[in-house]
């Protein structure tokens, strides 16, 4: 249960976080400049048959207190994700698809000092000795799918999650099964497009607007609303550019002690580019208490977790992509 809800605050911060971009990367976009009393449009705006090169990574740490040792245990866990976004065309209603093309994964857990997984799809296979779940990961680095957004940019739906994730874990005992569908869940999925949080309208130093959204968690078959407060503090100049610095926090909307989740508290900031329709920095924090309740006794414990994504390229449609996996 607990590793569970671990994995759900991964999904979690994911969703909450906008596309970024290196410094470097920043260099090769255009200049705009920015007034604190005049207006301006912020939304996604994708280009058609260009490939979004991204990188997300989440770190989280786990302090839970031992019912036999004077000392809590520690966990650290982190997962990182390489991919690209194909931008195809608009459908008929302004809706359009996205195609993920995953190129590596890394996922590593370590355990009171002790490296318990080490996995990066990049090595040679011969190093997965001892990770019976590695194949899967393999197959998710080298895999595609389509999620649909609508003329806003947020996401739709995801197309046939559930053949794709049997893509995946085929020949595999069902233990495996349950656990990368909750680690790679459809929300999580949906939430990998960026700009998920953007006002999608003019706004101007000051402003302020709320995003309502959901954590879906599919072992309990229950969705649970979380709200996010976005304000657009100030314009900030970085490489003698200047970018839109938007702030955000957020909490579960309702009390959930049955699921052990006493508190969830969730700040970040994102720069965005007016010029490129798309936020070129971005990281979010997340701080949450649970407990769990063993033998009659309570048993709270502390998940902190940063998440950032970055933009590492847009490839044109004419530039072959580097696609290294």
């Amino acid at each position: 249960m607990r590793l569970f809800k671990m994995i759900v605050l991964l999904c979690v911060a994911l969703a909450c976080v906008l596309v970024g971009a290196s410094p470097k990367a920043r260099e090769a976009f255009g200049s705009i400049e920015g007034d604190a009393l005049i207006p301006i449009e912020i939304s996604a705006r994708w280009q058609l048959g260009s490939r979004y090169v991204l990188r997300t990574d989440l770190d989280q740490d786990a302090s839970v207190p031992s019912l036999t040792l004077p000392w809590p245990s520690i966990q650290h866990v982190r997962l990182g994700q390489d991919f690209m976004i194909l931008v195809l065309p608009a459908r008929f209603d302004g809706s359009r698809d996205l195609q993920i093309d995953f190129t590596a994964e890394t996922l590593g857990l370590v355990k009171d000092n002790r490296v318990v997984i080490d996995f990066a799809s990049r090595r040679p296979p011969r190093e997965d000795f001892g990770n019976g779940a590695a194949g899967m990961l393999r197959r998710l680095a080298a895999s595609n799918l389509r999620v649909r957004v609508d003329p806003t940019g947020r996401t739709r739906e995801v197309e046939d999650y559930s053949g794709f994730m049997d893509r995946i874990t085929a020949d595999y005992p069902w233990q495996y099964q349950f656990l990368m569908r909750d680690t790679f869940s459809e929300d999580g999925f949906a939430q990998m497009i960026p700009n998920q949080g953007l006002p999608n309208k003019k706004v101007k130093v000051g402003d302020t607007w709320v995003l309502r959204s959901m954590i879906i968690m599919p072992s309990h078959g229950i969705s649970l609303p979380i709200e996010l407060n976005y304000v657009f503090r100030r314009w900030e100049e970085i490489g003698n550019r200047k970018f839109a610095r938007l702030e955000f926090n957020g909490t579960l909307s309702e009390k959930y002690d049955y699921l052990g989740i006493d508190n969830l508290r969730l700040v970040g900031h994102a720069w965005y580019d007016p010029m490129m329709g798309t936020v070129v920095e971005s990281i979010a924090r997340a701080i949450c208490n649970l407990h769990e309740t063993l033998d009659g006794v309570k048993i709270p414990s502390l998940i902190v977790q940063t998440a950032s994504q970055k933009l590492l390229a847009i490839v044109p449609p004419d530039a072959a992509p580097n696609n290294p996996r």
